[in-house]
């Protein structure tokens, strides 16, 4: 119990931090996309960092990908970004010349990337051997993901459970970090392209 609290803490500390790192940035740059790649990027060194001091580099599972599954995962990401932009009623006419490139880093690489290493390598494989169920891993993981990205501004903002549980069972399934990664890269490309 003591070490899952210590997770929370440090998952707390994660939030806490990014908005920090965002602030300034976005008070001195007055450009929030910048600010928030620089943000994600500051935090994933602290992560990191973190990862390396705790010895948790031991979670951090990436193996071998099977193109299909690639496929496979990659057609589920794009289906279920596209459902939840219908219901927010954008209009789906991709429009590149909007799509702002920093946002695009930030949501294509840093945020999946720190997201997934905290949520599915560490959050997963700690709770795996301290003997927590498979059921419990996944509804643990699927909150705290869901929770991160508050403040939510409608119902259909249970995009981000919904994704936070195909994300946990993608990795219960194939223990490997890297379909994690593309999904929630791929997610959060559709949505940048169809919410431009």
């Amino acid at each position: 119990m003591k070490n899952i609290l210590l997770y929370l803490l440090f998952l707390l500390m994660v939030v806490i931090l990014l908005q920090l790192f965002r602030l300034p940035i976005d008070y001195f740059l007055k450009d929030y996309n910048l600010a928030f790649t620089i943000a994600e990027f500051l935090n994933i060194c602290f992560v990191f960092a973190v990862i390396y001091k705790l010895n948790w580099l031991q979670y951090i599972k990436v193996g071998q990908v099977e193109k299909h599954k690639l496929i496979i995962y990659g057609c589920i990401a794009i289906s279920v970004t596209s459902i939840f932009c219908y219901f927010y009623g954008y209009n789906f006419d991709v429009n590149i010349e909007n799509v702002n490139l920093s946002r695009i880093i930030g949501g294509l690489v840093f945020a999946p990337l720190l997201e997934e290493v905290v949520f599915r390598g560490i959050a997963t494989e700690y709770l795996e051997r301290k003997g927590i169920k498979v059921q419990y891993r996944v509804i643990f993981t699927t909150v705290c993901f869901g929770l991160i990205h508050f403040p939510f501004r409608s119902i259909v903002d249970i995009q981000f459970f919904v994704i936070g549980l195909i994300l946990a069972l993608i990795y219960e399934k194939e223990r490997n970090l890297v379909y994690c990664f593309l999904f929630h890269a791929l997610v959060n490309l559709t949505f940048n392209l169809l919410a431009s």
